[in-house]
């Protein structure tokens, strides 16, 4: 039986299949382990792969410095920023529409008081919401968030031309303050703290439930046409025509960084494209050479039929035939990827800091599970052509 089927096996044929299904397993194998050493690194600092939140709002001119025009979002046109592609979600910005004045007392004649303007927004568009990020009416004390670069711009930029010591933010989240709110012959204080730093939004955010109710409070309109507006985007290209196109401004950097990130997902969608194919095409070589090898032996399978031996035996002998070519393909392809995954590493350690130097064991498994099924169909084939000629009608 072994000389039977081994008679029209070539070794080009060979040779020809482990290399196109090694050649796709890597190319698959090599951005999965990439793709999860990527995940893992930016959930903790770049976030490369987060969908990005810009912060928009439209271009003042002349018209509105004379007042003839509005900077002003109506509901309109924030529905229609949530059509444009790219845009996942929208969200507005509620400023206060009265006066607030924030007082910190140093002791003796160190007292520090300055005008202060206040946003609020959605909590899903805050980067990370601290403890204690809530206000209710009848609540004296009122969270505040300051960006980090303002606590830098103190540090590196205010204190020293001063000889002032520098602030961490463990002890600027220590400090309390008085904030002072008056409007419509009305006055109130409230105790006011630093509970957190943003790196996403460049404001002085408090609670949205907070700037609600003191614009009701102490407003003339309660309700106002928001200013700015945050979205999160996924795609640069077709929002930054239509901010174009509309006149809206926003941070250049960040819509840099969502131009950046869709390249990163279009360069690993085409390199898992890629692999895939490769894959494809070795999974088809495969079961093709299977058919060939069955089609080429049709006559002397079918006289070992006539001799008694069944259709059992004969997959068997046949499967350790063909199935052997994918495990080793498999086998070799591994330590490949995983030796070009190193290397690629080492070139951009600088700037990811410490990995660990083995692939992760998904990326590992996500191969596995591909062998698992390709072995599957093949066996299911295989079965299907010996049934064929086991019984042609």
């Amino acid at each position: 039986m072994r000389k039977a089927l081994q008679q029209h096996i070539s070794l080009w044929q060979i040779c020809m299949v482990l290399f196109a299904s090694t050649l796709g397993m890597v190319c698959l194998g090599l951005p999965m382990m990439l793709f999860k050493d990527a995940s893992q690194l930016v959930q903790h600092e770049h976030r490369l792969f987060d969908d990005a939140f810009l912060v928009l709002n439209k271009r003042v001119t002349m018209f509105n410095t004379i007042g003839l025009g509005s900077v002003g979002f109506n509901p309109q046109e924030i529905d229609s920023l949530s059509h444009i592609k790219g845009i996942q979600k929208v969200g507005t910005f509620d400023h206060n529409a009265f006066q607030i004045w924030a007082e910190a007392d140093f002791g003796g004649a160190n007292v520090v008081r300055t005008e202060l303007f206040l946003e609020g927004v959605d909590d899903e568009f805050i980067d990370q919401p601290p403890a204690g990020w809530y206000w209710s009416e009848g609540q004296s004390e009122v969270p505040i968030m300051v960006p980090t670069d303002y606590l830098a711009l103190y540090n590196f930029g205010f204190a020293p031309g001063q000889n002032l010591p520098g602030i961490s933010k463990d002890l600027a989240k220590q400090s309390k303050f008085t904030l002072y709110v008056s409007g419509q012959g009305k006055q109130m204080q409230f105790e006011g703290r630093i509970a957190g730093f943003s790196d996403r939004i460049e404001t002085i955010l408090a609670p949205k439930s907070f700037l609600q109710w003191a614009n009701q409070y102490f407003a003339s309109e309660s309700k106002q046409r928001p200013k700015r507006v945050i979205v999160k985007a996924n795609e640069s290209i077709a929002l930054q025509q239509e901010m174009s196109a509309r006149g809206y401004e926003t941070n250049k950097e960040k819509l840099q960084s969502v131009r950046f990130q869709q390249l990163v997902r279009q360069v690993m969608g085409a390199a898992y494209g890629l692999g895939i194919c490769m894959v494809l095409l070795a999974i088809g070589s495969f079961i093709l050479f299977s058919n060939l090898l069955i089609t080429r032996s049709r006559e002397r399978i079918q006289t070992l039929f006539l001799l008694g031996y069944s259709r059992k035996k004969l997959a068997y002998l046949m499967a350790r035939k063909v199935l052997i070519f994918p495990i080793v393909s498999l086998l070799v392809a591994l330590p490949v990827a995983a030796w070009l995954r190193w290397n690629i590493i080492q070139d951009v350690r600088v700037f990811i800091g410490e990995v660990s130097a083995w692939p992760s064991a998904s990326a590992i498994l996500g191969m596995l599970c591909l062998l698992a099924v390709y072995l599957t169909v093949a066996v299911f084939d295989l079965w299907r052509q010996l049934t064929r000629i086991e019984r042609p009608h």
